[in-house]
């Protein structure tokens, strides 16, 4: 594997640095690291910084930064620590749109499994504009995900930490966007039983800093392995799917269990510990009770 910068000198953030990367989707990190030079990140917005780590981070294969550590304000760290570890599998995400007869690809597809996909929404326009993408349908002719149209699909917002809605495969998602912003969202089919929808840690929501999830119908427990970074904590919002929780545990770290502004179909569970550690977590449900309503 080579590292190749594809901008010119610039410490800019413009949408064509994220599309000169993103049309090469199929060689970013299986032949090339690609990288749009390096970039100020203390003097723009927090939602242009924030936009500015996403899009770099799942079109290229590294960031490179012109603004000195020095320079980095609490708000700066957090943001940034957001991208890292690197995910290691040697695939990226892919424009659905590169084929639609747009001239800047808005809609970014990271497919982690079939079931589970990381999508950015990107306004790559000059004006506020709505970025929509249908979740099942041709990937090629019309810019869709690709889901299944009979299932159901959890959409959660990582950067406003809110949760978008429960879609059924056929309907689309959308979002008011401002130029050069974007929306990182976690696009996950609707399981019968309690399941992670996201995390606080990272933008890719679960696929770095959890493991070893799993649900245990028997015992009606919702377990895993999390990254937990010391003095800091670490929030998994869960979808309860008719189920009631009934207490967290972990024995390695505190663990407590938060409403969630959506309401009482979604928890919220908080993982702290003083030094940086793996904590294994579960989260134990009462009987399920009602049958779901569909979305």
């Amino acid at each position: 594997m080579d590292t190749q910068r594809n901008w010119g000198d610039s410490n800019e953030f413009v949408p064509g640095m994220v599309t000169i990367g993103g049309l090469r989707w199929y060689k970013n990190r299986t032949v090339f690291n690609y990288y749009p030079d390096s970039k100020t990140i203390h003097n723009c917005s927090k939602e242009i910084r924030q936009s500015m780590v996403t899009m770099v981070y799942l079109s290229s294969g590294r960031i490179e930064l012109a603004t000195s550590f020095t320079l980095f304000t609490p708000e700066i760290v957090h943001d940034f620590t957001r991208i890292y570890p690197a995910y290691r599998e040697p695939f990226t995400a892919r424009p659905l749109d590169a084929f639609t007869a747009v001239a800047d690809p808005r809609v970014y597809d990271l497919e982690l499994t079939p079931e589970w996909h990381q999508v950015a929404l990107f306004n790559s326009g000059t004006k506020s504009d709505k970025v929509v993408v249908p979740l099942s349908g041709d990937r090629a002719t019309t810019g869709a995900i690709g889901l299944d149209a009979a299932a159901s699909y959890y959409v959660y917002d990582f950067w406003n930490d809110s949760l978008v809605g429960k879609f059924p495969g056929a309907a689309q998602v959308e979002k008011m966007l401002e130029p050069s912003a974007c929306a990182m969202l976690s696009v996950r089919k609707a399981q019968p039983n309690p399941q992670v929808l996201s995390t606080s840690r990272h933008v890719l929501q679960g696929w770095v800093d959890l493991s070893n999830v799993k649900w245990d119908a028997a015992t009606r427990q919702l377990s895993g392995v999390a990254k937990v970074i010391g003095g800091e904590p670490f929030r998994i919002v869960l979808a309860c799917n008719g189920f009631k929780t009934a207490g967290a545990n972990t024995a390695t770290c505190q663990a407590h269990l938060e409403t969630h502004q959506s309401g009482a179909e979604c928890a919220t569970l908080v993982l702290e510990n003083n030094s940086t550690s793996d904590a294994t977590w579960s989260v134990k449900f009462d009987e399920k009770t009602r049958v779901d309503s569909p979305p």
